[in-house]
């Protein structure tokens, strides 16, 4: 369980963020360097970062900055002997959800996509992202309000980063991580 508060949390990723730019980054990099991020500050488990270590290798990238830090940390936890391989360690639940509803947002606010369409989409990301997680655009589109009332200074704080906005490029790279079709049965049901 993460020891970080939610702002602690964020500013992380946006030092991520700023040392792997989406328009630098591959986007399947950029998509897995920040879905093992999360996973690394929720779980502690290191082989998150391993496995960050791999994509960052197999990319071309340069390991750096916040993901430099991290790894210092982990590599210190690992020789104080801090994380026990035999203790099992799972990504949360509440993470492929929260990226999946942080897709939604990114979707609706800078790519303008309304609140159907972005779940639908999101539904299909986390069908291929997690399939053991996934769920239905009808469960996203229910759950989204929610989740964004418990994160509105999170989203606030995205949104005052970026006042205009994303440009196309920035546009396309993002959609770039989605599936190209989505199963329709990723639908749900409406009520």
């Amino acid at each position: 369980m993460s020891m970080l508060t939610k702002e602690e949390e964020l500013e992380l990723h946006c030092r991520l963020n700023k040392d792997y730019p989406p328009l630098r980054t591959p986007p399947k990099a950029q998509s897995s360097i920040s879905i093992c991020f999360s996973q690394w500050l929720e779980t502690g488990d290191p082989d998150y970062l391993d496995k960050i270590i791999i994509v960052i290798d197999s990319h071309g990238l340069e390991i750096k900055g916040v993901l430099l830090e991290q790894l210092a940390i982990a590599s210190y936890k690992r020789l104080k002997r801090e994380f026990h391989y035999g203790k099992k360690t799972k990504v949360n639940k509440s993470v492929p959800s929260d990226q999946a509803n942080w897709n939604i947002f990114k979707l609706m606010h800078f790519c303008k996509y309304n609140l159907e369409d972005a779940a639908f989409l999101s539904s299909g990301w986390l069908d291929k992202t997690f399939p053991e997680y996934g769920l239905k655009a009808s469960v996203l589109n229910l759950r989204y309000p929610q989740w964004r009332d418990k994160n509105i200074d999170s989203i606030d704080y995205v949104k005052s980063i970026r006042p205009d906005g994303w440009n196309k490029e920035e546009q396309e790279i993002f959609l770039a991580s989605f599936p190209k079709s989505v199963s329709n049965h990723l639908k749900g049901e409406r009520r």
